[in-house]
């Protein structure tokens, strides 16, 4: 068992308190899948049928909706929580290996089956859906919002509320972040001198100060 799979497990929302015999049947018992891909590989192609939970073990992925980026998963995130138990059960996104990255893979009847011995990991699992529902929610609002700047607004705020603080470092590049909000870099730029000239926040590099008023 290595050390570092042990980390990356223990560092994710799912499994963060798991036990130690928990730990050695995920890693150990050769039930769940473990495999190596390289930078570039596919793991999850958008309205793919075959549905796993995927636990990034080491290294990390990208996940893209056609051509606009969506967000990184590094050690100890998942993917596939959001489609697993759903009828259609098809991939919604494209999942790719950012660089080489150890994954480790639950299929739904394995997952059912830690629902019904640890009822801790259930409570977990509908606890992060539930935050996902409302992440959701607020990237459809800013997806929605009437000018750039609102936009803007709206992520930094929901970014800000998902970490628990005012001050944080902005987790995409420039052009990522500008794609995500569904606008140019230029539009992007304009909308930090408005919300900055407005007192709604200050910008210093890639940290993000929100004024709270």
């Amino acid at each position: 068992m290595k050390k570092n799979d042990v980390n990356a497990v223990l560092s994710g929302p799912l499994f963060g308190n798991a036990s130690e015999e928990l730990i050695k049947e995920l890693l150990c018992s050769g039930n769940y899948e473990i495999i190596s891909v390289s930078r570039g590989e596919t793991v999850f192609s958008e309205g793919e049928r075959n549905v796993r939970l995927c636990l990034v073990l080491k290294g990390s992925l990208e996940v893209s909706k056609g051509n606009i980026f969506m967000s990184s998963l590094k050690e100890g995130a998942m993917s596939g929580m959001s489609c697993l138990f759903s009828e259609e059960s098809a991939f919604p996104t494209t999942v790719r290996a950012a660089e080489n990255s150890r994954l480790l893979f639950i299929t739904k009847e394995q997952l059912m089956s830690l629902f019904g011995r640890y009822p801790d990991i259930l409570e977990k699992y509908l606890s992060l859906l539930s935050r996902k529902i409302c992440f959701l929610s607020g990237k459809i609002e800013s997806i929605s919002a009437p000018d750039s700047s609102e936009a803007l607004r709206n992520y930094l705020t929901d970014y800000g509320e998902k970490l628990g603080t005012d001050t944080f470092s902005l987790p995409l590049s420039g052009s990522r972040l500008a794609s995500t909000l569904g606008m140019g870099r230029t539009s992007l730029y304009r909308a930090f001198e408005r919300l900055t000239e407005e007192g709604f926040m200050t910008k210093n590099g890639k940290t993000v100060t929100i004024e709270r008023k």
